[in-house]
């Protein structure tokens, strides 16, 4: 789970919180393990390509990626078209 923009360290803190809590503060299976980081000081372009290009998932194969945009303004087709560039 990566996070984007204004205070996006809060959104990577509930992340990680919720999944300590549902594996009660224990270890957690890898196959349900959320990798989470925040990019606030970063480009919408910058995080694509951090994305795209340099994470790496090994243990488990993603299917699909959801790009989730809560903001008062809709950017949708901008967003598509810096992540499909990415």
């Amino acid at each position: 789970m990566l996070a984007w923009g204004e205070r996006c360290d809060l959104w990577d803190d509930v992340v990680d919180w919720t999944l300590l809590e549902e594996f009660k503060f224990g270890d957690i299976p890898e196959d349900r393990f959320v990798m989470t980081s925040w990019h606030e000081n970063q480009t919408l372009d910058e995080v694509f390509a951090y994305c795209k290009q340099l994470v790496l998932f090994d243990s488990v194969p993603l299917a699909q990626t959801v790009l989730l945009h809560i903001a008062r303004q809709p950017a949708e087709q901008r967003i598509m078209d810096a992540y499909v560039q990415a």
